[in-house]
C-alpha cells in the first residue's frame, strides 16, 4: 500500500512507456512458460534463467516507474517520506484534490513550496523511527550509521519527490494521485 502519484501528460505520453510495456508483458510471459524438468542441471539452468528474467523484470518496471517518466511513489510504512516530514497523503495532499483525484498545477505549486520548506533532519527523522517503532543499532550497524543511511536515504527520496513536483509544474500538468 501506497500514495502512487503520476505527472498525467508526462507518464501517458511517453513513448517509452508503451515501449518497456510490451517487454514486460513478454518477459512475464518468457517466466510462465519456464519447463518443468527433474534433472538438476536443467534446474539449475532453470534457476539463473528465472533469475535473469526476474531480474530483467526489475529494470524494465524501474525504467517505466520512475520520477524522469512522471511517476513517484510513496509506500504507507516506514519509507513514507510525508510522514517524516510531518505531512500525510490522507489530509493534507487529499485536501488540495479535485474529486477525481487529481492535483492540478497551482495546489501542486503550494505542496511543492511545503516540500521544499522541510528539510529533513536528524530530529524529524528520529521521531518518525521512534513512532515507527524502529530501534537502530540492532543489525549488525551502528546507531548512528543506520541513522546515516535513514538520513540520506530520505534526502534523496525528498530531492526526488521535489524534482517529481517540478516536471508537473513545468509541463503545467495535473498529478493523479492514487492515495
Amino acid at each position: 500500500m501506497g500514495a502512487d502519484l503520476y505527472v498525467d501528460r508526462v507518464f501517458k505520453d511517453d513513448p517509452r512507456v508503451n515501449v518497456i510495456g510490451k517487454k514486460l508483458d513478454e518477459t512475464r510471459n518468457a517466466l510462465r512458460d519456464l519447463p518443468d524438468d527433474s534433472s538438476e542441471d536443467v534446474i539449475k539452468r532453470l534457476e539463473r534463467r528465472e533469475k535473469a528474467l526476474c531480474d530483467a523484470y526489475g529494470r524494465a518496471l524501474d525504467r517505466i516507474f520512475c520520477v524522469e517518466n512522471g511517476y513517484f511513489r510513496d509506500s504507507y510504512n516506514c519509507s513514507n517520506l510525508l510522514w517524516v516530514l510531518s505531512l500525510d497523503y490522507w489530509v493534507w495532499l487529499g485536501g488540495f484534490l479535485d474529486g477525481k483525484g487529481f492535483l492540478h498545477p497551482q495546489h501542486t505549486c503550494i505542496i511543492l513550496a511545503k516540500i521544499q520548506s522541510r528539510p529533513v533532519t536528524e530530529t524529524r527523522l528520529k521521531q518518525h523511527l521512534k513512532q515507527m517503532k524502529i530501534e537502530l543499532g540492532k543489525d549488525g550497524k551502528t546507531a548512528d550509521e543506520e541513522l546515516k543511511e535513514w538520513l540520506d536515504y530520505f534526502t534523496k527520496k525528498r530531492k526526488r519527490l521535489i524534482r517529481f513536483l517540478k516536471m508537473a509544474i513545468e509541463a503545467d500538468s495535473p498529478i493523479l494521485c492514487s492515495i
